[in-house]
């Protein structure tokens, strides 16, 4: 008897684990998150020249974490939306101003989405080469932007494991942090500026701290967002 009422204890654990674990899933499943890897075609961002013998480009940086963040989103069964997913822009070639269709072109995709959240992957730069450590921005009147931004960031810090002390900062002039429709948030990965950072950016091993860092924020986010 005791054998039998341990049996359907176990048996109804079990059940109970694989409907939690359903729910939580299908729950992940209603979330869509837009990814947004920074410049592409014409636009390269910024350059820290050549390091281990080629030439690096901002944005091929930028597609290889979103591409990682990517595929670890969806594994954990979010939906995910690129704005591009190769070296291309989202601009056409009879623009007058590449740029600013560009940046329109992104937004209006993040947004024609319906994503529950964006995160736009950049890489900083600064005229003291000093400077390096990964930084995250938000628009100022979004109190959710802001906490996504800080839980990014504050993962970012745990997984790099860098003594970075920057804090998540508003801006209200970015032209996608503005015209958002979801919480947006900006994630500069660190420093091309900085020589020895950009050695690490460009490299598999770093590219994945990242984006395990970026990854671990969203779900900090999702945990317990701002009602």
């Amino acid at each position: 008897m005791q054998l039998g009422i341990s049996l359907m204890f176990f048996i109804g654990a079990f059940w109970f684990s694989r409907e939690a674990l359903s729910l939580v899933q299908n729950l992940k499943g209603e979330k869509t998150v837009a990814i947004d890897p920074g410049h592409g075609g014409f636009d390269g961002g910024f350059t820290p020249g050549s390091i281990d013998g080629r030439e690096w480009l901002e944005k091929e940086i930028n597609l290889s974490i979103s591409l990682i963040l990517r595929e670890k989103l969806e594994k954990a069964g979010y939906k995910v939306v690129m704005t591009r997913e190769t070296d291309e822009g989202l601009y056409s070639e009879g623009d007058s101003n590449k740029k600013r269709s560009d940046m329109q072109k992104r937004v209006g995709l993040i947004n024609e989405s319906g994503a529950d959240i964006a995160v736009s992957i950049h890489q900083n730069s600064f005229r003291e080469e000093s400077s390096k450590g990964a930084q995250t921005f938000y628009y100022p009147s979004s109190l959710e932007a802001k906490k996504l931004a800080e839980a990014i960031l504050e993962k970012i810090k745990e997984t790099v494991g860098d003594g970075n002390h920057r804090a998540a900062k508003s801006n209200e002039s970015y032209y996608m942090l503005k015209n958002s429709l979801c919480p947006l948030v900006i994630v500069e990965c660190g420093f091309l500026s900085n020589y020895e950072e950009a050695q690490l950016l460009v490299t598999p091993e770093y590219q994945e701290k990242i984006a395990e860092g970026i990854f671990l924020g969203i779900e900090a986010y999702f945990s317990n967002p701002v009602h």
